[in-house]
């Protein structure tokens, strides 16, 4: 798999990503911090508008629910 994508090794293909993220990173250290407007928290970055209601809490409500009778952990943590 590593050959056919140009890859000798794994070690290969971490050293690769590793320099993706980095460069990533040092891109993002430097813009400048972006703050709520009025509509909202960043949305410059929402390709589409929330949708005005909630289709389905049940789940949402099930997870609570169940954190609160297990003592365990929601999925929103």
């Amino acid at each position: 798999m590593f050959v056919e994508n140009g890859l000798a090794s794994p070690e290969d293909a971490a050293r690769l990503v590793r320099g993706m993220v980095a460069g990533m990173h040092k891109y993002s250290a430097v813009a400048p911090i972006r703050f709520p407007g009025p509509q909202g928290a960043f949305p410059a970055d929402i390709l589409l508008g929330p949708p005005p209601v909630v289709l389905d809490a049940n789940v949402l409500r099930d997870d609570i629910r169940r954190a609160c009778r297990t003592g365990q952990r929601t999925v929103l943590v």
